[in-house]
């Protein structure tokens, strides 16, 4: 649930539940279904992981514009500039929600980031850098499960896979190249 709406007391009782809040703010914004205040979520208790939602209410589905997107409307929903820290959205959005998704903490995941990148290169705090400046372009290599899906920014049959989704939307609907 986006959780958009939450009284005092539903916050307390997702936290006495253990129940995970997953904030997806840029599906939030996109459908105008209003600001999750994450600072009175996260002070109540409440466990939070940040999502993307779909590709209907959001079109990007970037993790890394999530992750600003949840500083950045921490921000506005609390009136307050220290709210969202980078720390606590890194979080959510990384190894916090790991639990929610079902992987478990020795799992093989891992998303290398290239370093000379030009955002990167020039990031006084790398952290900081991801959850404000990030961007796909960034990930030069990514592992699930041990498997390496990416590596040196080559999807193996990337090609391929484009090529087969071209081929369905041209059949699903007046889709023209």
């Amino acid at each position: 649930a986006h959780c958009v709406y939450l009284t005092d007391n539903d916050r307390k009782i997702i936290a006495e539940r253990g129940a995970y809040i997953a904030h997806n703010p840029v599906s939030n914004m996109k459908l105008c279904s209003g600001l999750f205040e994450y600072e009175k979520a996260k002070a109540a208790g409440c466990k939070i992981t940040i999502g993307t939602d779909g590709c209907s209410s959001n079109n990007s589905l970037s993790m890394f514009d999530e992750m600003k997107f949840a500083a950045l409307t921490a921000k506005t929903s609390a009136k307050q500039p220290t709210a969202g820290n980078v720390d606590s959205i890194f979080n959510a959005a990384t190894i916090g929600g790991m639990p929610f998704a079902g992987v478990a903490e020795d799992a093989a995941d891992l998303m290398l980031i290239d370093l000379e990148h030009p955002v990167v290169r020039s990031a006084h705090d790398i952290k900081s850098t991801l959850v404000y400046a990030g961007e796909p372009g960034m990930v030069d290599t990514l592992i699930c499960g041990g498997e390496i899906l990416m590596k040196n920014k080559h999807i193996p049959g990337e090609k391929e896979i484009v090529d087969a989704a071209y081929d369905i939307c041209k059949k699903i609907g007046n889709f023209k190249k």
